[in-house]
């Protein structure tokens, strides 16, 4: 089990098979700077620890911060560079090496006709793994029919191509309904992703299973 744990706060965050967690945090001042606080432990110079038994876990292997359903994007550079490696790998492996290996020859006996066509001398270089896989553009789709779906695959996006399974959702009960968020926390839960909602304002109800901490305005811990 996964643990999230800030040296200034008595409560620890579980990451455990598809957990829920729900943290209230009611000064709104005390909101930013935890936030700010999650990034910079990001690059370990911040109060959080993420740990594993008595294991410390770096930040960026392990957890996501999505501020709104509106920061999710599919083309930043940690996502694509590893979708990229992920299918040069596949491209490469075994089941594929075949085919791979017809396509490239294909391409690179195409290129020798086309300079054939020319008096001049041309040269062409032969095509690699790198250049099939910029020709052919793989990218992950990115119309979705609402943000909703938009986050869930984002989620399992992340979790396919980097290993990331905790993810902490900026006052998304602000932008989603009580139903939208039970199926959120169903659909991650199903998926083995570890969620952590951080609020400003107490939501009128939790998911079902979901742990609730509130950090009232005085600073003390209700959990």
């Amino acid at each position: 089990m996964t643990k999230l744990f800030h040296v200034d706060f008595e409560h620890t965050i579980s990451f455990d098979d598809g957990s829920s967690t729900v943290l209230v945090l009611e000064d709104t001042k005390q909101f930013r700077k935890y936030i700010a606080e999650l990034y910079s432990s990001f690059d370990g110079d911040g109060p959080f620890h993420l740990v594993d038994g008595i294991k410390e876990k770096k930040f960026k292997d392990h957890l996501e911060i999505i501020l709104s359903p509106f920061s999710v994007s599919f083309s930043e550079k940690r996502l694509t560079t590893k979708l990229q490696a992920l299918m040069k790998e596949h491209m490469a492996s075994e089941n594929h090496y075949v085919d791979t290996s017809s396509i490239i020859s294909a391409i690179d006996l195409y290129a020798e006709k086309l300079s054939s066509d020319f008096i001049v001398d041309i040269e062409c270089e032969s095509v690699d793994l790198a250049g099939l896989l910029k020709l052919i553009g793989f990218s992950v789709r990115t119309e979705y029919e609402n943000d909703f779906e938009k986050v869930l695959e984002y989620m399992n996006v992340l979790h396919d191509s980097c290993g990331i399974d905790d993810f902490v959702l900026v006052s998304f009960f602000s932008y989603f309904s009580m139903e939208e968020i039970n199926h959120l926390v169903s659909d991650t839960s199903a998926n083995k992703h570890n969620l952590l909602f951080l609020e400003s304002i107490q939501p009128p109800s939790v998911p079902i299973d979901s742990k609730l901490i509130i950090v009232d305005k005085d600073g003390c811990e209700i959990f």
